[in-house]
């Protein structure tokens, strides 16, 4: 399992920060397969050519997942369709990586918003990270991915699996 940096306060938050991790590596296994390795964060400052921001929230959390990669041509690499623009694909993964947090965190009985996917393509993006930040690098042959989730999670949150099946089968519903 991998683990974000920095470590979050609460235990609602460290449950988030697993259930975004495995989402992560679902992600990531579903489109690499075992060829990425994932790499401990090394700076409080990512820096990318592109990045899709996927907002979410519910009662008692919102937050924001941001998936950045290092080189915007290599992203038809991570299964990207015929015709798609890169772009465009990184969007599409930042919102099936939420997606696939949203279907885990079904099992704790919270439902979560998703915002549509915004996406900045440019030379030096740079995205820094804080204590309500979880932060994950991999690498894939010659570029870097990161995933970034900040939280901000109510005081007294408490999660509880409520519900023991999947409630979607992951990579079921596909768009392009």
């Amino acid at each position: 399992m991998i683990t974000a940096q920095p470590p979050i306060a609460s235990n609602a938050a460290q449950i988030l920060n697993e259930l975004f991790a495995a989402s992560l590596e679902d992600l990531i296994g579903h489109y690499c397969g075992d060829e990425v390795k994932f790499l401990p964060v090394e700076a409080s400052t990512v820096e990318a050519a592109c990045a899709a921001s996927v907002g979410f929230s519910d009662k008692q959390m919102r937050g924001a997942a941001i998936l950045t990669v290092s080189h915007i041509d290599c992203v038809a690499k991570i299964g990207a369709p015929d015709g798609c623009s890169d772009t465009d694909w990184v969007g599409e993964l930042g919102n099936q990586l939420v997606g696939r947090f949203k279907n885990k965190l079904a099992k704790y009985g919270h439902l979560i918003d998703m915002g549509l996917p915004s996406v900045i393509c440019g030379k030096e993006l740079r995205h820094g990270t804080d204590n309500r930040s979880g932060c994950w690098h991999l690498r894939w042959f010659d570029f870097d991915i990161h995933a970034l989730l900040n939280l901000d999670v109510e005081d007294g949150m408490n999660l509880q699996v409520v519900e023991e099946e999947d409630v979607a089968e992951e990579g079921s519903l596909c768009f392009f």
